[in-house]
């Protein structure tokens, strides 16, 4: 009988999407009767504290990623990329410490960049293998190749056929072993949960100060739409709290199983052009709205990628409007169209 394995998974702290995804290796891990360890900060530190609360954690140096409140990401990101390249360096150094604490068997990083170490399999997980930045996509993706050069492994969450969820950006041209794993979602389809006709979800979700900009837009809209409307705000630093007014109902966060379950009954999700967040609608087989934080060159190259493959519809964050929703998207066939 093999003995179990001593695994680290460590999510990059970036809106929740890398710690959600990581949800399902961490349960496949438990079932095979590995020892898992999870590693991150912030918000997504808390989510899998919240799901896996017997698990032990570890807190790594925050990259201390925001967006700016105009457009510039690329830009912002410049800027600051001084203290990200420190903070990989100073990661790094603190998973010397937990190798030997924990006597490491694997590393499973998504998306932190200074997670790997020459003793132990280290495993890199990313989607964007082939960063759609404009411009900046050569100078993007040396850096990214530079840094995925230390991993063993690169899993890529897609398939690598004409059913590929990201496009070109999961597209890969390095030299490591790439492995294409297919979708991650913390979420499995459950036909018997009923959809609710004309019910609304909207997912708010990412770093500040575009998740709260949005929150007003939507907020100053919702006496437009005469239908059952479910917010839910991606603020985990709290309690799920919940409060209704009139066909609205507005919570702090939600557990898996509960979201899941709001996804099912919903007909719309409005929501952000995420990966992970995609990967998710494509587990439910949803029809969304999306609209792409500002900026953010990723979420827009999915955004008009999905919808000229008409599954679904977008629109900036500036000319949302909430009401529209249905009639603009009565044109898209959702990820149900997609085996």
């Amino acid at each position: 009988m093999a003995r179990s394995k001593n695994i680290l998974i460590a999510p990059l702290n970036w809106g929740l999407g890398h710690a959600s995804r990581c949800i399902p290796i961490v349960r496949q891990h438990i079932e095979e009767g590995n020892r898992v360890i999870l590693a991150s900060d912030g918000e997504s530190l808390l989510l899998l504290q919240k799901e896996f609360p017997n698990l032990e954690t570890e807190e790594l140096p925050s990259y201390g990623i925001n967006y700016p409140k105009g457009r510039q990401l690329i830009w912002h990101l410049l800027k600051m990329s001084s203290r990200i390249l420190q903070t990989i360096k100073s990661e790094n150094k603190v998973l010397e410490g937990l190798v030997e604490k924990y006597d490491l068997d694997l590393i499973i990083s998504d998306n932190r960049l200074g997670m790997y170490h020459k003793g132990v399999l280290s495993i890199y997980i990313t989607h964007q293998t082939n960063i759609q930045a404009g411009k900046f996509s050569k100078v993007a993706n040396k850096v990214h190749n530079y840094y995925m050069k230390y991993f063993n492994e690169i899993w890529v969450p897609d398939y690598e056929s004409d059913v590929s969820l990201a496009g070109e950006l999961s597209k890969y041209y390095g030299g490591q072993i790439c492995r294409y794993i297919g979708p991650l979602s913390r979420f499995k389809l459950n036909k018997e949960i009923r959809e609710k006709d004309g019910k609304v979800l909207i997912l708010l979700s990412g770093p500040e100060p575009q998740r709260s900009y949005l929150q007003e837009i939507i907020f100053s809209q919702l006496d437009d739409l005469d239908v059952e409307v479910v917010i839910v705000k991606g603020v985990v630093n709290g309690d799920i709290k919940v409060s209704k007014k009139d066909k609205t109902t507005i919570y702090n966060y939600l557990t898996s199983d509960m979201l899941e379950k709001e996804m099912m009954e919903s007909s719309m999700i409005v929501v952000r052009s995420g990966y992970s967040t995609i990967m998710d609608l494509f587990a439910l087989k949803k029809k969304a709205f999306l609209i792409p934080t500002p900026g953010q060159s990723e979420q827009e190259y999915l955004a008009e990628y999905l919808k000229e493959m008409k599954i679904c519809n977008y629109s900036t964050q500036d000319s949302f409007n909430l009401k529209d929703v249905f009639e603009k998207s009565a044109d898209y066939k959702g990820f149900s169209s997609l085996v």
